[in-house]
């Protein structure tokens, strides 16, 4: 019969296999110790973005996972990690939580929350906007306004625009 040759780095490549270590000792019965990847973020095309930092592509149906879609040039994947994660500080205050972020036009940043809300900010400005955000966030906790807002932008200087619905 044919024999089918799979690579073992395929193996790993394609599942949700971190690691598998194996121990066998005659007295003993075989010991196997199965590590799976944890993943952070989804990077689309199937492609998840490990705790370790590695890019995996598994293969298979599996569980709906429940983690951030990054979309961006594959060097900026870091930094959009590190970005999304200051966002979703200010973001805790309101029970929100970050479920996309993405890099547009080289300095334009999106994110959506998971109430549907949609932030634009400027790459080289983001930090300053996201002190305004924070302004903002705490304005409308003070305000108890119940209106459900749809859209914030903050690229302008020293205003941002808010869409209410």
């Amino acid at each position: 019969a044919s024999v089918k040759k799979i690579s073992l780095e395929t193996v790993f490549e394609d599942s949700w296999l971190s690691s598998v270590k194996t121990d066998y000792s005659l007295d003993r019965p075989l010991s196997v110790e199965i590590k799976e990847h944890h993943p952070i973020a989804n990077i689309g095309r199937d492609v998840y973005l490990t705790q370790r930092g590695k890019f995996i592509n598994p293969k298979g149906q599996f569980k709906e996972l429940n983690i951030i879609s990054l979309n961006g040039p594959e060097d900026s994947i870091n930094n959009l990690i590190n970005l999304s994660r200051e966002l979703q500080t200010k973001l805790n205050k309101l029970d929100l939580r970050v479920i996309s972020f993405e890099l547009k036009n080289k300095d334009q940043l999106k994110a959506k929350d998971d109430s549907g809300t949609e932030y634009i900010f400027s790459k080289k400005e983001f930090r300053v906007q996201l002190e305004r955000l924070e302004d903002y966030i705490s304005f409308e906790l003070n305000s108890g306004n119940g209106n459900h807002i749809r859209y914030i932008d903050f690229r302008y200087n020293n205003a941002i625009a808010v869409y209410h619905s």
